[in-house]
This record gives structure tokens, sequence and C-alpha cells, in this order.
């Protein structure tokens, strides 16, 4: 068979494996993989790709025949909270919290020995890019050092 009439065909297949529409009807692992996420730093970077992957439900709603707008708007407030309950708002408690205790430390109040007290590194969460969904931009970073802003920003 000519190599012009396989690529059509692994691109179709391709799209079949790599298809992520299953998380719309397993939303409720959102919030435990953002905790997850949270808790190991390193694996921040990955944020990128499930996002990506929630991309995808965009495009099977967008095939439905029967669906209605506010389907799409409940799916993404329900992302966005996930997101902001499990990892923007306990980041941006965290570096209060250990900002409070740095300026404090000259009182000698608490000994915050990280053999005593486990201090994980979260920079990771403030390094990766800005996180695109649907048609939504989160800038972790942007977010927690201007905290005035919307949560979510629309893409212009």
């Amino acid at each position: 068979m000519a190599a012009h009439c396989l690529l059509p065909d692994t691109i179709c297949r391709l799209h079949q494996v790599c298809a992520c529409e299953f998380l719309f009807w397993n939303r409720v692992l959102l919030p435990s993989y953002f905790a997850e996420v949270y808790q190991n730093p390193t694996r921040a970077r990955g944020l990128q790709y499930m996002m990506m992957a929630i991309g995808d439900i965009r495009l099977m709603v967008d095939r439905c025949l029967n669906y209605s707008a506010t389907l799409v708007q409940d799916f993404e407030k329900e992302v966005s909270q996930a997101l902001t309950d499990n990892i923007i708002a306990p980041l941006g408690r965290d570096i209060e919290t250990d900002l409070r205790l740095h300026i404090h430390s000259h009182l000698k109040l608490d000994d915050r020995n990280p053999f005593h007290v486990g201090l994980v590194d979260r920079t990771p969460l403030l390094e990766i890019l800005p996180l695109h969904f649907f048609n939504h931009t989160v800038d972790i970073k942007s977010l927690l050092l201007f905290d005035s802003l919307p949560p979510f920003s629309p893409v212009s």
C-alpha cells in the first residue's frame, strides 16, 4: 500500500488513541489530580498537558447536536474552581506564610528547621508557562503577584 494512503488512516488512529474526552465523564478526578500536583511540585509541568487534554472536551461538545452553552460554562467553572482550590489558593497561603516567617525571623518565635517541618520547594509551580484551556489563560505567577486581577482572563 502506498504511503499516501496510510497517512490519513494513521492520523485518524492517532487522534482516536490520544483523545481525552473521557475526562468530561471523569471530571471528579481533576481536583485530586491538581492536589497531587500541588503536593509534588516536580510534576507541575504536567499541568500543561492536562489542560490540553481538557481542551479535547471542547471538541467533543462542539460535535454534539443538542448541547447548551451552559454545559461548557459549568465545566469551565468547575475546572477553574478545582485549579483555584487545589493549587492557586494553597500556593498563595504557603508563600504568604513563608514570607511572614522570614520577615519575623529576627524574633526567633519558631524554629523552622526543615528536618522538623517538611518544607517543599514550590518553585516549579511558579515557573510553569501560562495554562490555556477553552478560551481562558491562567498564569499562576501573575495571579499570585497581582491578586487583584480576576482569576481567569479570556484570551484576546
